[in-house]
């Protein structure tokens, strides 16, 4: 799937992965004019961190998520 992300007001704006199959791919892109959040549904982790905690994406950047297994997804992110 893929996600763009125009309108991100307040570095509080958000999106959640979906709770996924193995093997799925999510791009977020990061269109606004702010940092955004991105969180992990249910018990998913994102690198290692708590979904619910979720991880960073400034402006302008794109990060590809890959769900590595049935709780995990890995990014990786746009220089």
């Amino acid at each position: 799937g893929s996600n763009e992300v125009i309108t991100v007001a307040s570095a509080s704006d958000s999106v959640v992965l979906p709770n996924a199959p193995t093997g799925s791919v999510v791009f977020v892109v990061n269109a606004g004019a702010n940092s955004m959040q991105v969180f992990a549904s249910g018990s998913d982790t994102i690198n290692g961190t708590a979904g619910a905690t979720g991880i960073a994406v400034a402006n302008a950047k794109r990060i590809m998520f890959v769900k590595a297994d049935t709780t995990q997804w890995y990014s990786i992110l746009t220089a």
